[in-house]
């Protein structure tokens, strides 16, 4: 007999591939490596988030402060200047933001007269004062020159429209900001069914301007004005609490900014006139905007709406809301019952509340005096600055012998 067929092959043991050996004391190392580097990752996350919020409100300096009147500043100062370089990390509707607030805090007198609105109210007040060329100390103008040469008396006016405004944002904000000796005797509010509904911001944390205005009440009392659940409201902080993500591609756009004033390759932009675009110009940017408008989704903003009137009432602010002009072509896009109900709803509400709604659709206001299908050119900004300046000069009382 053959040795082999002695051997009982089903005892003998399985030959299996080598397993791989890691040491064991590495484990602990790698955990640990891990658990340090999210930790760091954290802290400088949150170091820089606490840095840039109280920089913004609680800092300041000259160049900050030189920046917010024109928009122009000198990119190396933000190497050496935290609230300039903080500053700079902002989009242009925190800009904007930061600077005419900023300017209202400082302001010693009382405002008389607030003007409120979005786009719709920024370009004919820059048009006015500033004919078709806009420098870009425009875009942060604070006063409104043109309405207090039109009106009859003299006013301390302001101009707080700000771009992207939605009603829930003008809420906040006079809710906020116009409060003490900052309350206006008369605020001019104007609105297009784009700040009441935009396919394109899908709720009201969404706004750009929601970060700048929310307060701990925003997130405890008021939540559920803004956030349809708790998980939103942790989304929503949970998504900004990434501060160095959230802010990346200013951060990016800083350092070229800064790398290309060093290597004095940044070439100053030119001013160009806003020419007449025509009525067709930006009409499919509307048609995203109204996307599926109802009068259920108006809403939601109207009932901002209405408490702002509420707020504007308890404050003893007199509030003008003009439904501000827009061109045939614009209006067509919106299903018609949707407009009338739109002009509708703000007249009872005006109504209700003892406050004025004045429809300029349908007026003294044609194609010639649009820049586009929304936005009025510099001959409408004249009709509209003594629309403004008429409104103004029949709702304050008498003041002193306009000035010589």
């Amino acid at each position: 007999m053959h040795l082999a067929a002695t051997i009982d092959l089903q005892k003998q043991p399985t030959l299996e591939a080598p397993a791989v050996l890691r040491p064991r004391a590495l484990k602990p190392f790698y955990r640990s490596s891990g658990l340090f580097a999210c930790s760091f990752f954290v802290l400088l996350n949150l170091t820089a988030l606490a840095l840039y919020y109280y920089s913004v409100t609680e800092l300041d300096s000259a160049a900050v402060r030189a920046a917010r009147e024109t928009g122009k500043f000198d990119y190396r100062l933000c190497l050496k200047d935290l609230p300039m370089f903080n500053w700079a990390l902002q989009d242009g509707y925190e800009r904007t933001f930061d600077a005419k607030f900023h300017k209202l805090a400082a302001d010693k007198k009382k405002p008389d007269v607030v003007l409120l609105g979005s786009s719709l109210m920024i370009f004919p007040l820059w048009f006015a004062d500033h004919g078709d060329n806009l420098p870009d100390e425009a875009y942060y103008s604070f006063r409104s020159d043109a309405v207090d040469r039109k009106c009859a008396q003299p006013h301390e006016i302001c101009n707080l429209a700000l771009p992207l405004l939605s009603v829930a944002d003008a809420e906040r904000l006079i809710d906020t900001q116009l409060v003490g000796d900052k309350t206006p005797s008369l605020l001019i509010y104007g609105v297009g069914p784009r700040d009441f509904y935009d396919a394109l911001i899908e709720k009201p944390e969404s706004s750009v301007y929601f970060e700048r205005t929310a307060g701990l009440d925003t997130f405890t009392e008021k939540w559920n004005n803004y956030f349809s659940n708790l998980s939103d409201e942790a989304a929503y902080l949970g998504n900004h609490a990434y501060f160095l993500y959230a802010k990346h591609a200013e951060i990016v756009l800083l350092a070229k900014s800064i790398t290309k004033d060093l290597l004095h390759a940044n070439k100053p932009a030119p001013v160009a006139a806003l020419t007449d675009m025509g009525p067709q110009r930006n009409l499919p940017e509307y048609q995203a905007h109204y996307k599926n408008i109802s009068v259920n989704g108006l809403d939601r903003q109207i009932s901002f709406l209405e408490k702002l009137m509420e707020t504007c009432s308890n404050r003893h602010i007199k509030l003008i809301l003009l439904g501000m002009p827009l061109t045939a072509e614009n209006r067509a896009i919106i299903p018609q019952p949707v407009y009338k109900a739109f002009n509708q709803k703000l007249e009872q509400l005006a109504s209700a509340n003892h406050q004025k709604f004045v429809d300029l659709n349908g007026t003294e206001f044609n194609t010639s005096d649009f820049l586009d299908s929304a936005h009025l050119n510099a001959k409408g900004a004249q009709k509209l600055v003594s629309v403004i300046a008429s409104q103004i000069d029949s709702s304050l009382p008498a003041a002193e012998s306009r000035r010589n």
